[in-house]
């Protein structure tokens, strides 16, 4: 019987475990308010185009820039 128990145990913590990594993937998927480089608020078109946008436009156009160009 109690292997029975620890199987139904080891299930609920595998379940929890689950909920919480789901619930920690979603919050970074989610973004942020504010600009990681300048700080500013980051529009809410923005976050809503793309949820998991952590610069404003402006600041994503110089980092895309210097990747392109190579420093």
């Amino acid at each position: 019987m109690s292997d029975e128990a620890d199987v139904a145990q080891d299930v609920v913590e595998l379940t929890n475990t689950v909920a919480v990594l789901a619930i920690r993937h979603q919050l970074q998927a989610a973004g942020s308010e504010y600009c990681q480089s300048c700080g500013e608020t980051i529009p809410e078109a923005r976050r809503l185009a793309a949820p998991w946008a952590d610069t404003c436009t402006p600041c994503q156009s110089v980092l895309e820039h210097r990747n392109k160009v190579g420093y």
